[in-house]
């Protein structure tokens, strides 16, 4: 269980920098 919530950290920080990368074009990353 402790590896399947890692795996959806790196997940999230994945979204998260893919979101960061979005907005940088002035897009609005909660859409």
């Amino acid at each position: 269980m402790p590896v399947l919530v890692d795996n959806i950290e790196v997940q999230i920080e994945k979204i998260y920098e893919v979101f960061d990368l979005i907005d940088n074009e002035g897009a609005d990353p909660w859409l």
